[in-house]
């Protein structure tokens, strides 16, 4: 999987000039360079699904859709097949 992130950093020109000892940024684990990031995958993933889209999908632009062993699945199918994590949503 492939998580970009973009910041827009150009509206805040006018906050900070590169003399300066420090900028408007800090990530909230603590980077001031802003040369890191930090993503948590959360999902009721089969594990064996998700290590054979590790280990073998390289979808790039096309999507996670395109992978092998992935089909895409809406809250309502879930519902449907009573998987209990979305049964009360």
């Amino acid at each position: 999987m492939l998580i970009e992130v973009y910041w827009n950093t150009p509206i805040f020109k006018d906050r900070w000039c590169p003399s300066q000892a420090s900028q408007p940024f800090v990530l909230s684990n603590g980077d001031v360079t802003g040369y890191s990031s930090h993503a948590d995958f959360l999902a009721a993933w089969d594990e064996n699904v998700l290590q054979g889209v590790i280990d073998g999908c390289d979808a790039g632009f096309n999507g996670i859709h395109t992978c092998p062993g992935v089909t895409p699945s809406t809250l309502e199918d879930c519902k449907a097949a009573g998987n209990p994590l979305f049964t009360k949503l």
